[in-house]
């Protein structure tokens, strides 16, 4: 007997469709965090991480400022403990004291240090007053925290990352001593005091097969935020930037494959998010379907490619809305012109009202504007508006201009 499949547990209209939505649900995956560690951090940073994946704080760390964006993630990344410093004033009984003082925690629930992951899609050039302001809610936090435990306690390191995922060059300074105005020794002081420094990951600037070596899962993630661009923005991009030629669609789609399988969930996630903000040629539709099969189940797979459908449907329709605006306004004037003729020179055969409906807008507009003046129906369409036509298409003109036989003739 077949094992009946669970229900799904996430509600579609939960899947990610921003890049903020993507970066929170990506980077609040505790391995996810650990892989970026692995892959950011210097080796002997890395090597004083403790054997326990880093974790988001609880909302009830966070202040109100951190709880409600949705750009920014705080991580505890924990670390080995310092080795203690041998001092011959220090005596045995001082350090029992000590630890006397100290109440039972969990293993190595103290030691850590926070790490500020901020998601941007354009420069900023605040950032620096921002990073400062949520450097600074974050110590008060840790000094609140822990002074309501009783714990004589000391400040812990705040690392700031930004993870950038603009086609934009980032221009803005990675530290703040250069954004005070120059008064010497004063601004030298200022920077001192109030400096405010970061990391750049700058997605565009890191060439694709660069994005996390060795790390699958986090390089599909990233890969998915940076995204792919349209041939007008890949054009400006290289403009910019002098980027060497991208991989196609097709081929970021070969590497998402490849960090995603065997986590339909997380496939899900990202899936749904290149879906809305990917650009999306007609050639893309089967390799994505073929990725779609390989990386969900059923269920998920039905439901992400009617999502892929509806919107290849909004960029066809956007992209022959010109033609049916201007095919709209030609049957209007069409049909005005139609009422017009026939209030100055009677009713019109079938033949010459599809004469009139099958023109184009300037044949139309040259019509209009000799339609009260022409003395006849071929001077009309002959586009002879001086009077001087003779009701048989002989005039000034040169024939009938391919107007129809029997213009003005009842059937």
């Amino acid at each position: 007997m077949a094992t009946p499949r669970a229900r799904r547990s996430v509600n579609p209209e939960q899947l990610p469709k921003t890049h903020d939505g993507l970066f929170r649900a990506v980077f609040s995956r505790q391995d996810i965090c650990a892989d970026l560690l692995g892959w950011r951090l210097s080796p002997c940073l890395h090597g004083s991480i403790a054997d326990r994946p880093p974790r988001p704080e609880d909302k009830d760390f966070l202040d109100e400022g951190l709880r409600t964006k949705r750009a920014d993630l705080l991580l505890r990344v924990f670390v080995k403990p310092p080795l203690p410093l041998a001092s011959a004033k220090t005596t045995p009984g001082r350090k029992r004291l000590k630890r006397a003082k100290q109440p039972a925690q969990a293993e190595g629930e103290d030691e850590f240090v926070h790490l500020l992951l901020e998601h941007k899609s354009k420069p900023l050039r605040g950032i620096h007053t921002q990073l400062l302001g949520y450097h600074l809610g974050i110590m008060k936090r840790q000094a609140e925290f822990y002074k309501a435990e009783g714990q004589h306690f000391k400040y812990r390191p705040i690392i700031k990352w930004v993870v950038y995922n603009g086609t934009e060059p980032w221009t803005v300074p990675l530290h703040s001593g250069g954004q005070f105005k120059d008064y010497g020794e004063w601004s030298e002081s200022a920077a001192s005091l109030f400096h405010s420094a970061y990391e750049l990951l700058d997605l565009w600037r890191i060439p694709v097969e660069d994005i996390a070596p060795g790390f699958p899962r986090l390089a599909a993630c990233l890969i998915a935020l940076r995204g792919n661009l349209s041939p007008q923005a890949l054009k400006r991009h290289r403009q910019l930037r002098g980027a060497k030629p991208e991989p196609s669609t097709a081929e970021l789609l070969t590497l998402l494959a490849k960090g995603l399988r065997g986590d339909p969930g997380l496939a899900e996630q990202v899936m749904w998010y290149i879906v809305a903000n990917w650009h999306w040629n007609d050639e893309d539709e089967a390799i994505f379907e073929d990725t779609v099969a390989e990386l969900l189940d059923d269920e998920q797979r039905g439901e992400t490619m009617v999502t892929f459908a509806d919107k290849i449907g909004e960029r066809a329709v956007e992209k022959a809305r010109p033609a049916i605006v201007a095919q709209a306004i030609a049957q209007t004037m069409a049909q005005t012109l139609i009422r017009m003729l026939e209030q100055r020179f009677g009713p019109l055969t079938g033949e010459t009202k599809t004469h009139v409906l099958q023109a184009s807008l300037d044949e139309l507009d040259a019509w209009t504007e000799c339609v009260l003046v022409a003395p006849t129906l071929e001077a009309v369409f002959r586009g002879d508006g001086n009077g001087q036509g003779n009701g048989n298409g002989n005039g000034n003109g040169n024939g009938n201009g391919g107007i129809p036989p029997r213009l003005n003739e009842e059937p």
